[in-house]
């Protein structure tokens, strides 16, 4: 087990409206084999997941603790990454059917598996095959995402696929990209909808980061999801660039580029300067806001984190949170609130973090428009 320090949470408010950094809530260390998080009972309780060997162990936090709670197999990996050894594939966790617990989906190859909690393991529930039609082969998959894409309040799972296996997956040939809806029914995976590879995604690449499906968040905070893109990975030279697909007259229609440009959310796609912009952002929900962390490349040549919430594309909320290029996400650690997590080396093999819990105000009280 890992002892975490618990510290009182003190926000403190600067003259001028930018927000600062509360006190740490927690600190410590997660894991060895640090791999995620995902609720996985009726607790509610966010789980810590980290992999050993051929067991995954589940972490709750008590009392400033981590505790381990569950034994589970190992579901074992999939990638989205370059490496012609691997599979194509992806995996994630979230709530495909409503109850409030996550699921596991994992995809290699051709094949979709879900698995879900029951009586203290994980069990494998369901097993699907995209195809562009019932009467067609069975497709690669190479990327994917999990969200509420049609704002109905259910998630779908998106998945992006092709009918030959993609060169960087091993493959020999080249063939379009489809982009699929999918949703739960009962215990299979059904196709609402597919782009026919009309979006023109793009496939893996051995030379390059290739364009992939960063998240399903309402970045504007205009009330409406899309599917957000990495288009362009940014770097200390280039700005990132991230494309918007959203659900219209039901289906997917593309929405453009953007770039997350001094404090402001700039529609279209910048070329060169890298200055003042994003070079990589992560979404979530804070009281009940899309939030925004993102690695800001200054003048200075130096990486500065920084928070955002965004109304229409300007920010109404901001806060520098620390310098220099460090992993930090957005996620309930213990089921008391969003916080963010700071890791400053995620290659450790138990990674040190510091968790800050995010008050109430820090996604609704307009202190500064850019």
């Amino acid at each position: 087990m890992v002892r975490l320090l618990a510290l009182a949470v003190l926000p403190i408010l600067a003259i001028g409206g930018d927000m600062k950094l509360p006190a740490p809530t927690y600190s410590g260390r997660f894991p060895k084999g640090y791999s995620g998080i995902a609720v996985l009972d009726t607790s509610g309780m966010p789980y810590i997941l980290a992999d050993s060997g051929d067991r995954t162990l589940a972490y709750a936090m008590q009392a400033g603790r981590f505790v381990r709670k569950y034994n589970l197999p190992r579901l074992g990996t999939a990638f989205t990454r370059n490496d012609s050894l691997r599979p194509c594939g992806f995996d994630l966790t979230g709530d495909i059917d409503g109850d409030g617990i996550d699921e596991f989906i994992i995809a290699t190859n051709r094949t979709v598996k879900k698995y879900k909690m029951r009586e203290g393991t994980l069990a494998l529930t369901a097993v699907a095959g995209i195809r562009l039609a019932a009467d067609s082969g069975r497709m690669w998959i190479t990327d994917g995402c999990m969200g509420d894409i049609d704002n109905d309040g259910r998630n779908e799972i998106m998945v992006s696929a092709t009918g030959l296996r993609p060169p960087a997956c091993g493959g020999d040939s080249w063939s379009p990209v489809v982009l699929f809806v999918c949703r739960r029914d009962r215990d299979s995976l059904v196709q609402l909808w597919n782009d026919g590879g009309v979006l023109n995604l793009e496939q893996p690449n051995f030379d390059y980061v290739y364009e992939f499906m960063l998240s399903v968040a309402d970045p504007r905070n205009a009330g409406s999801n899309r599917l957000i893109l990495l288009e362009a990975n940014g770097d200390d030279v280039h700005p990132a660039v991230f494309r918007e697909v959203a659900w219209k007259d039901g289906g997917l229609k593309e929405e453009g580029f953007f770039q997350l440009r001094d404090g402001i959310l700039r529609p279209g796609r910048y070329p060169g300067e890298m200055f003042d912009a994003a070079t990589g952002c992560r979404f979530a929900r804070v009281n009940g806001k899309s939030a925004i962390v993102a690695d800001i490349e200054h003048r200075s040549y130096i990486s500065h984190e920084e928070f955002f919430v965004l109304s229409g594309d300007s920010a109404v909320q901001h806060c520098d949170l620390w310098e220099g290029a460090q992993t930090a996400f957005l996620f309930d650690l213990d089921g008391k609130g969003v916080g963010i997590v700071r890791i400053p080396n995620p290659y450790e093999d138990e990674p040190s973090f510091v968790f800050y819990r995010l008050p109430s105000d820090w996604a609704g009280m307009k202190t500064k428009s850019k």
